[in-house]
């Protein structure tokens, strides 16, 4: 219980760090990377991120998707790409190599698709190194830079709005 409520406070310490050091806001470069942190929990419909990749012009190559999850819930063929409550320490430190190589990375867009308000999925996201983060209602609004008002089972809704803001934001900074 003691390491439960250390873990917690070296967590939520870490995400303020973070937040200081956020890189700036899209530079108007064509979108080449996304990533996206799905909480398992909430959605199941992993291929639509593939989808909207299309939609975006991305690669395949170049998306990549973690999901969050808890102990009890089982997706064998996501687990290497998965992480839980047990891949941190004591410290807040995540130990999965998997994900450490998933924050490595550089995305012009990162997508963290959960409402839920989880000091883990919240870790990720300050963990991650993104010009644009996107989040949805009910997450940790000093986390991200644009955040959509819908639900997690209103997928199209969110994948309509998402493009239509990033067309915006690209053509404002091709002026």
């Amino acid at each position: 219980m003691i390491l439960k409520i250390l873990r917690k406070k070296f967590l939520e310490r870490e995400i303020k760090k973070r937040l200081k050091d956020r890189l700036p806001i899209h530079e108007g470069r064509p979108l080449r990377t996304l990533g996206v942190v799905i909480n398992a929990m909430e959605f199941k419909q992993v291929e639509v991120f593939e989808n909207l990749a299309n939609v975006l012009h991305i690669l395949n190559k170049d998306i990549k998707i973690i999901y969050y999850k808890e102990e009890n819930i089982n997706l064998p063929t996501l687990e290497q790409n998965s992480f839980t409550p047990k891949d941190f320490n004591w410290k807040g430190l995540m130990t999965k190599p998997a994900i450490l190589e998933f924050l490595d990375r550089e995305y012009d867009v990162f997508i963290c698709y959960s409402s839920a308000d989880s000091v883990f999925i919240d870790f990720i996201v300050s963990q991650a190194k993104a010009t644009l983060k996107v989040g949805l209602d009910g997450a940790n609004a000093a986390l991200f830079d644009l955040i959509f008002k819908i639900k997690t089972n209103q997928y199209d809704l969110f994948e309509k709005e998402l493009t239509k803001y990033l067309q915006i934001i690209n053509k404002d900074n091709k002026n």
